[in-house]
């Protein structure tokens, strides 16, 4: 690791060593990262003086050094990463693990998508579901806010008390298996649906969890799919 950081340091202020470099501007000289990095645990992963906590977790990293893309685009090769497509509709990775493992609780989404600021480029195909079904599309989560209540939208209902939502989804639920049995097999009206339930059921749940980690190193992330 040393030898690549000193060959990068005498590269800087040159122009890169390829002919035909294929980008999306004009490419300038090389610049040596302004930051320092360190082998972290057994495996010896290098991880920036800028990561200080992650540092800690580095043996519980799983690293992918093979990876690139054909085009130099952002937007493509964040779909290539999340789906292993840059262009055809594919279920994102999380999607497959949430679809083939399932989820340990059934009231908070399995596969949740953390972009602290707002969505990524590319948006929401970075964890959509494609042809799986849709309640195991990946739910956004705005990690820039600290209090549930901000990245949780409408988590609770300002007009109706429990019982009387509690009335209307029922109500509610007798209409969509209504709707569903006159047209079998549509998967998009059945991922509605649960989508529906799952953020009824969001509403006593996700107050009760916080984005804390937990003594087996994992994080309960309160989210919602959808809201009614």
């Amino acid at each position: 690791m040393s030898r690549r950081r000193s060959r990068t340091r005498r590269r800087g202020g040159q122009e890169l060593p390829y002919e035909k470099l294929l980008t999306e501007r004009r490419t300038g000289v090389a610049l040596p990262s302004p930051f320092e990095f360190k082998q972290h645990g057994q495996s010896g992963i290098p991880i920036s003086d800028l990561f200080t906590h992650l540092s800690r977790c580095a043996d519980k990293l799983a690293v992918i050094r093979s990876m690139h893309a054909e085009l130099p685009s952002h937007a493509m090769s964040l779909m290539l990463m999340n789906s292993g497509d840059q262009r055809l509709v594919r279920p994102s990775l999380g999607s497959w693990l949430n679809w083939g493992m399932g989820s340990e609780n059934r009231n908070l989404p399995g596969f949740v998508a953390l972009c602290p600021g707002g969505l990524p480029v590319g948006g929401a195909n970075n964890w959509r579901s494609a042809f799986l079904p849709g309640v195991h599309q990946g739910t956004l989560v705005d990690t820039a806010h600290k209090d549930p209540r901000q990245f949780i939208a409408h988590l609770r209902n300002a007009h109706l008390d429990h019982d009387t939502q509690a009335r209307q989804f029922s109500l509610l639920r007798q209409l969509n298996d209504r709707h569903l049995a006159e047209r079998p097999g549509e998967a998009p009206i059945e991922a509605r649906i649960q989508s529906f339930e799952l953020a009824y059921r969001m509403q006593v749940e996700a107050t009760n969890a916080s984005p804390t980690a937990t003594p087996a190193g994992t994080f309960a992330l309160p989210t919602s799919t959808a809201t009614w």
